[in-house]
């Protein structure tokens, strides 16, 4: 009896050193490195933007280079599974007219915009720490003249927003990385004016709080 007392002894005394010893699946490193709770995501970068419309048979269109930002906050509804807000915005610096003539406004230092608000749905795979997000969304298409102090836009119409990247765990909680990303908006132009046809695509560096 007291031979079989001491084996049990040691075998408890065995489990408690081991479970000491062995890191758990939740230990404080997994624990980072799982997509769960808050989620707030920034990502900045270049893109292209053009947009395009026809009135009276003649095809209008406005395009350059420019910059993409967005910032999305939302809460895990599973692991990996986020549902969120996305505020997102693209933009072409000194665009170019297809139609000089029709639009003579057009000047080098005005600036294309097309922003949106919309339902954000992003989704990690893992190990790899791969992500996609998707961002059905309101937009508005803009045109600004700093310098004249002017700007118009169209109606609020829809688009969104598509996004793919990767980020590397860089310190607790949060992960830095880069993406491809794609937006589109149609928005009818105001006082019964044509509808504009947006898209364009951007590399963005991100970084992720999570």
């Amino acid at each position: 009896m007291r031979t079989l007392l001491v084996v049990a002894v040691l075998v408890c005394m065995t489990g408690v050193a081991r479970a000491q010893v062995e890191p758990s699946v939740y230990s404080e490193f997994s624990v980072e490195a799982r997509h769960v709770g808050l989620l707030v995501h920034l990502d900045v970068g270049v893109d292209y933007l053009h947009s395009a419309a026809s009135q009276n048979g003649t095809r209008l269109t406005l395009s350059g280079p420019g910059a993409s930002a967005s910032l999305v906050i939302g809460g895990s509804v599973a692991e990996n599974w986020f549902l969120g807000a996305d505020l997102w915005g693209s933009s072409a610096f000194t665009p170019t007219a297809g139609i000089a003539t029709i639009l003579p406004q057009i000047s080098g230092d005005q600036t294309l915009g097309l922003y949106g608000l919309g339902f954000n749905v992003t989704h990690y795979i893992m190990p790899a720490n791969l992500y996609f997000s998707f961002s059905p969304s309101v937009t508005v298409l803009s045109l600004d003249n700093p310098s004249q102090k002017t700007s118009a836009s169209t109606n609020l119409g829809f688009g969104g927003r598509l996004v793919i990247g990767r980020e590397w765990l860089v310190a607790r909680h949060i992960g830095l990385g880069v993406a491809a990303e794609a937006m589109v908006g149609v928005n009818p132009d105001k006082s019964g004016g044509p509808t504009w046809t947006t898209w364009g695509c951007a590399v963005v560096f991100s970084a992720t709080f999570n």
